[in-house]
């Protein structure tokens, strides 16, 4: 292996896990290694990077290039590089490349939608409808795995039902979105909840 390029791998790994986000609301992510506190949980990352090292190695220059951008614009990413995300069958090389097409699509959306944990942006206002029901999108540390933006049907503060999904463009330059989840919850009575929802907006 040529060892500048052995140093530049060990420099990205580095990078990434000293980059790795802990603010308290990343802790949260039941899934994640920093709900352990800062230095355990970087560690872990190191330890997860150096494991996956060879295929870091193996990414091309474009690749790399859409690495660093991640490590310096988005860090709070870094973890669903380096474990399954979205698809099983995604190598980091392609992981890498779809969070990075997501974060530049992002950008180019005629209405912007930020990254920050927990902001909380209104679509539908729909209480005509039914009591305190409202369509948001935001961020969740919980659906980091399957996608870096969620749309929710909320009752009140309280979320029922949840899509998982990032933006990507295609070869064709076409926008797509890549679905990772679709969840509902599981609560008393949230099944008569569903039903009488259903009932109320026609079928929808």
């Amino acid at each position: 292996m040529d060892s500048d390029i052995l140093l530049r791998q060990l420099s990205l790994i580095l990078q990434s896990s000293s980059k790795i986000t802990v603010g308290p609301e990343h802790r949260k992510a039941k899934l994640s290694p920093l709900k352990y506190g800062p230095l355990v949980g970087r560690s872990l990352y190191f330890v997860m990077a150096l494991l996956n090292s060879k295929d870091i190695y193996r990414m091309d220059q474009d690749t790399l290039s859409h690495f660093n951008s991640l490590i310096r614009y988005h860090p709070e990413a870094i973890p669903s590089i380096l474990w399954p995300y979205q698809c099983s069958s995604w190598d980091i090389s392609t992981r890498v490349d779809h969070l990075h097409s997501h974060f530049t699509t992002l950008s180019e959306l005629k209405y912007e939608i930020g990254g920050n944990a927990y902001d909380q942006y209104l679509l539908v206002n729909g209480h005509h409808i039914y009591p305190g029901l409202s369509v948001v999108i935001d961020k969740n540390d919980l659906f980091m795995r399957e996608g870096m933006i969620t749309l929710n049907l909320l009752i009140g503060p309280d979320r029922v039902f949840t899509i998982a999904f990032s933006f990507h463009k295609n070869q064709q330059g076409q926008l797509c979105a890549i679905i990772g989840a679709i969840q509902g919850r599981r609560k008393r009575n949230i099944t008569d909840l569903y039903r009488e929802m259903t009932k109320k907006t026609y079928g929808i």
